[in-house]
């Protein structure tokens, strides 16, 4: 069995972030023993006095011991007392990956190892316990595991899973950018409030590191907010904004669009997972686990424009009418476009994601240029332009065999060959979860949709030198991409028959038989014989 990258060409030539089900390995924290020699190795000439306590005079001490494996991703958890205690990957240098200000607690941290050394490191002098430590490496792609917000490396595709631990498919999305200078510290000049203060580093983030912020109201019925400026002046378009929320005191938040005009305002409950309009429309909420949602607010602006978050207490509280109390909140996003896109994380500037570039050349896999099939599975964001989803690429943009969706809903199935339309089939489809299937043959073209076959278009010929199956784009690869997930993409190197055709597109059927004898399961599912 090839592997995906054996099998096809991915490329994004930027980090990207997505959700991901994981479970955690075992501890293999090194045991807490500070005496040199025993686990751990001193820099900056700590004391130690105990096995779990040491003593600083000066910043930088502390100490390092060999933990992880480098290219992997680590929690780390460290219950601590003593105010300036740093969890650091590496020896003496490197960037903290999680700072505590407070005289005792729990630092937590989720990274990938850059360095096989944990450093814990004193930013004064002081007196530090260390009550525990615990290093758990991160598996993910684990169906029914626990949801966490991850980063895919340059050049690593983003099989992405839902809150409850089912795969959404392989995510393609088009290049955005996150024009807030600040998305997650949501402190300094960026961010300013109006009866409304933030406290950084507060929570648990869906990252699995304490980097969230609270939110807190200090005054009811009161115009409230914290918000950034993130639309220059004179600006028109459409536009984003999301951002992900958990409730604390309070239950309820509202995205609103700054000081700008009053006709963007939504309410979300954090903790049934619903959105109220109450200015505007196209605001949505969706669970990304762990007590978090991530909700989103569409607008457009003919004049400056901004990104505002308020605490409130009830669904029908009116704009930027806070309530006593608070709310968590991090990652915070806008971008041009009239729907969201994944999180693009922040720290001083404007940050692009990169395009997701998929594509799968027929040499490799036993490809029939005069005959086929095709049956995807997969959602998607439906917008105002053609969007690909699975389609053979042949000469230039004369020879193809294309499936996108266009303007209105609507999905196309269109065959050229010399620039000339061979077969077209135009299909209303509602774009969340589909499966879609198409077969090629000369004078013997067909498509199905969600288990219904059309009529087959019996004049036309295949287009020569099809060369690349285009995965979530069309014409060509990275142009018109799909802004959604492919679950599944199934190649018959035959013309299946149009009964075959509208049993492989039908919706997910429950098997009718399933046995599991000593862990192996064996099952038998007879698509089509379910309602």
């Amino acid at each position: 069995m090839s592997t995906f990258n054996e099998l096809i060409d991915f490329t994004r030539s930027t980090t990207g972030t997505y959700l991901d089900s994981v479970v955690y390995g075992d501890n293999v924290a090194p045991a807490l023993d500070f005496n040199v020699g025993n686990n751990w190795t001193n820099a900056g000439s700590p004391t130690a006095i105990t096995s779990n306590s040491f003593s600083t005079v000066s910043s930088g001490a502390g100490y390092y011991a060999n933990a992880f494996e480098v290219g992997k991703t680590y929690l780390v958890v460290v219950d601590y007392v003593g105010a300036g205690l740093q969890i650091r990957n590496g020896t003496t240098g490197g960037s903290p990956l999680v700072s505590n200000s407070s005289s005792s607690g729990t630092m937590i941290s989720t990274f990938i190892a850059s360095n096989p050394y944990m450093y814990l490191r004193a930013t004064n002098g002081s007196v530090y316990t260390i009550d525990n430590v615990s290093v758990k490496e991160v598996i993910g792609g684990q169906v029914s595991g626990t949801p966490l917000l991850r980063t895919a490396a340059i050049n690593e595709p983003r099989l992405e899973y839902d809150a409850s631990g089912n795969p959404l498919g392989l995510l393609i999305e088009e290049a955005r950018t996150n024009v807030l200078a600040y998305s997650n510290r949501l402190s300094g000049s960026s961010w300013q409030g109006t009866n409304c203060s933030i406290t950084t580093d507060s929570t648990t983030s869906p990252d699995g590191s304490i980097n969230a912020s609270k939110v807190t109201c200090s005054v009811d019925g009161g115009t409230s907010s914290v918000w950034q400026y993130a639309i220059s002046s004179g600006l028109n378009g459409n536009y984003s904004n999301s951002l992900y929320l958990k409730a604390d005191t309070l239950n309820y938040a509202q995205l609103n669009v700054g000081y700008l005009v009053s006709s963007f305002v939504a309410n979300f409950d954090l903790i049934n997972g619903t959105v109220t309009h109450i200015l505007g429309t196209g605001a949505t909420i969706t669970d990304v686990g762990n007590g978090w949602f991530r909700c989103t607010l569409p607008f457009n602006t003919l004049g400056s424009g901004g990104f505002g978050v308020t605490p409130i207490d009830s669904m029908s509280s009116i704009r930027r009418s806070g309530a006593v109390g608070s709310v968590f909140v991090y990652g915070a996003q806008t971008e041009v476009g009239s729907f969201p896109t994944s999180y693009i994380p922040t720290s001083g500037s404007a940050v692009t994601r990169a395009k997701d570039l998929a594509s799968l050349p027929v040499e490799r896999f036993a490809f029939n240029d005069t005959k086929g099939s095709v049956v995807v599975s997969a959602e998607m964001v439906t917008s105002s332009s053609s969007k690909g989803i699975a389609s053979f690429k042949g000469n230039a943009s004369l020879e193809n065999i294309g499936l996108y969706e266009i303007a209105s809903g609507n999905m196309v199935y269109e065959v050229r060959s010399s620039s000339t339309n061979q077969a077209s089939y135009n299909v209303p489809l509602a774009f969340n979860n589909f499966k879609v299937g198409y077969v090629f043959k000369t004078n013997d073209f067909n498509l199905a949709v969600n288990g219904t076959a059309y009529t087959t278009d019996t004049s036309g010929v295949v287009p020569t030198g099809l060369s690349t199956l285009l995965i979530g784009s069309i014409y060509d690869v990275g142009t018109n991409l799909m802004n959604g997930h492919i679950k599944q993409i199934q190649y018959y190197p035959k013309r299946l028959s149009n009964e075959e055709l509208e049993l492989l597109t039908q919706p997910s059927a429950s098997p009718t038989m399933n046995l599991t004898f000593d862990g192996q399961a064996t099952s038998t599912l007879v698509e089509g014989l379910h309602d």
